[in-house]
């Protein structure tokens, strides 16, 4: 078996990746629709909207707070998937609160850094964080 046989990596412009793997379909850091920082960002060359209608992610990973990682109109396409979110576990509660607050998804997660985190069979990610007050996170992942 090839590593296409089993793992699926599309990029979707900016800092965002779609990574699909057995029963996993892993969306980090979406940013696909629209502009972000007051209308100065866009991404190029816009991302196809009918692809964007089709992602139905099972989990969502932000690597940290800035709006083109963390872009609220983007998050709210996938309210339908009740996908799980995971955020990096920080020393302050901020990523976590304001997706309770502005946000209604249902399952948010927070990993532990160097922690491996099981995702699906087979697949699992392992966050790597720096900064633990303004967090910024790198991610890692395993599929067999």
């Amino acid at each position: 078996m090839s590593l296409s046989d089993h793992l699926k990596i599309t990029v979707l412009g900016h800092a965002c990746m779609l990574v699909e793997a057995s029963d996993v379909r892993l969306l980090v850091d979406p940013w696909l629709v629209g502009s972000c920082y007051w209308r100065s960002w866009w991404n190029y060359p816009e991302i196809d909207k009918n692809f964007v209608n089709q992602i139905r992610p099972s989990h969502i990973y932000l690597s940290h707070l800035h709006w083109d990682h963390y872009h609220g109109p983007t998050l709210r396409k996938f309210y339908d998937s009740d996908p799980i979110i995971i955020l990096p576990k920080a020393a302050t509660e901020r990523m976590k609160s304001d997706m309770k607050r502005d946000f209604r998804f249902s399952r948010i997660v927070e990993v532990m850094h160097g922690k491996e985190c099981h995702l699906g069979y087979d697949f699992s990610i392992t966050s790597f964080q720096f900064n633990p007050f303004i967090i910024d996170s790198a991610l890692a992942i395993k599929s067999c």
